[in-house]
């Protein structure tokens, strides 16, 4: 049922929008550092950015801090301060991101190993989108690419896509096809499966969501290249899926 739910408010939601630049990315890790115990405040906290060249900064007398050169895609932190346990920081952003997080570090009286989190700039299940890109199986039009194509349609966006075809259809209307079967091709929304060949729903029309209205897109040129979370092998006919902007 809950399926069934969620699978209709995608479905609702691709039919109603209808409408909805950045020249070198700068990526902001912001927050702030706690004592778990006494919620105080830590001053003097280590935030390093890991990976060759990684940036890194320390907390201020509010506990605050401000680091620049956060990696796009996916990357990782250190957040760590002697007496304390330290945390490794998952991170997901892409183009001029800001990623705010509010940390507690647990006092520890021997060295441990760092506990891991996340934090993120994207919405939820826009994570998926970050690591699945981070793979380098599809083709992926981030947020940066949407934003300074907003004057294009997507199905004239598609057309750079090796794999996909724009096969037109009655009212100057567009369903995306896949050039190897030359059958339509399956269409997820947020994470919602909304049509697969033969099995669920029919052929939208690619140019029901705009540009303006789009965060990211997928796409698999085959059942080959579909991730197994996507239907895998048993999309044959390929996967494009959509992400809808947030904020």
């Amino acid at each position: 049922m809950r399926k069934q739910v969620a699978r209709a408010a995608a479905v609702a939601a691709l039919a109603l929008i209808l409408s909805g630049t950045a020249a070198s990315a700068q990526v902001v890790l912001t927050g702030t550092v706690r004592n778990d115990s006494s919620r105080a405040p830590l001053a003097g906290v280590e935030i390093a950015i890991e990976g060759p060249g990684g940036s890194k900064t320390t907390t201020d007398g509010d506990g605050a801090f401000t680091l620049v050169g956060l990696p796009l895609g996916i990357g990782s932190a250190i957040i760590r301060k002697v007496g304390f346990r330290p945390i490794r920081l998952r991170t997901y952003a892409f183009g001029d991101d800001t990623v705010t997080i509010a940390v507690r570090l647990k006092p520890a009286v021997v060295e441990l190993e760092p506990l891991e989190v996340r934090a993120s700039s994207l919405p939820p299940g826009m994570q998926e989108f970050a690591e699945r890109r981070f793979s380098g199986h599809g083709t992926y039009l981030d947020p940066e690419l949407l934003r300074k194509s907003e004057h294009r349609s997507l199905s004239g966006l598609l057309r750079g896509v090796r794999g996909v075809q724009l096969r037109p259809t009655a009212g100057n209307r567009y369903v995306a096809v896949s050039s190897r079967g030359n059958c339509p091709m399956a269409v997820w929304l947020d994470g919602v499966e909304i049509y697969r060949p033969g099995v669920r729903g029919s052929p939208p029309d690619i140019d029901m969501l705009t540009v303006a209205t789009l965060g990211a897109v997928e796409v698999y040129r085959g059942g080959a290249d579909t991730p197994a979370e996507l239907g895998g092998s048993g999309a044959s006919c390929g996967t494009i899926v959509l992400w809808t902007r947030r904020g």
